[in-house]
């Protein structure tokens, strides 16, 4: 059923499918003919594909302490001008506005909204086809600097601001049809974020 299934896809999209053999689930690649009396190729699969290296990563997790916050109310310009540097605060017209947006004609909402195309669309929405009103909704989350303090905690955050933003769309079922993708951008070249950036996977996988 699954073969046939499969052949209707492949022959719809004009794309080549042949049935070359069957999963037997004995841990041999084999190559026989009709009539079996003959097996040219026939291998454990062990030896066809080796012993893949492991990679063993040795880290420490440091103890790190923060102290009360401390400011100058003279400075508070210098402040705010850098807060509106941080990613999450600035303008982000080099990431928004530097692509066309619309490429295939199925673009049902963008990332942007209104007259000046803000980015501040909580979701954006790929229609499935031309006809159908049915499609794909997208939402992300990050919590960068939630992370740098507790790492397990910035992780959850973000998957929390990614479903706080896809409420907004109907899902048909549900969370189950919510399908999550990390993206770990992390410095683990240095000291303790491979021990940070193992806290925050845990983390991901006990919530998620």
């Amino acid at each position: 059923a699954h073969t046939e299934l499969l052949k209707k896809v492949a022959d719809r999209e004009r794309a080549p499918m042949y049935v070359v053999g069957e999963a037997t689930g004995d841990h041999r690649f084999v190559f026989a003919r009709q009539n079996k009396s003959q097996s040219p190729v026939d291998l454990e699969v062990k030896h066809l594909f080796g012993s893949s290296p492991k990679t063993v990563l040795n880290d420490v997790t440091p103890s790190t302490g923060y102290g009360n916050v401390s400011y100058d109310v003279a400075k508070i310009r210098d402040y705010v001008r850098q807060v509106l540097q941080l990613e999450s605060v600035a303008c982000k017209d080099w990431l928004t506005n530097k692509v066309d947006r619309s490429v295939t004609g199925k673009v049902a909402t963008q990332q942007t909204c209104g007259a000046l195309q803000l980015p501040l669309n909580n979701v954006s929405v790929m229609a499935i086809d031309f006809l159908s009103h049915k499609g794909i909704a997208t939402s992300i989350g990050h919590a960068p600097v939630a992370a740098l303090v507790n790492a397990a905690a910035g992780s959850r955050l973000a998957i929390a601001e990614a479903l706080t933003n896809l409420v907004w769309a109907p899902l048909t079922h549900g969370l189950k049809g919510v399908s999550l993708s990390a993206n770990w951008m992390w410095p683990a070249k240095n000291e303790g974020e491979n021990a940070r950036l193992y806290q925050a996977v845990e983390a991901v996988s006990q919530f998620a």
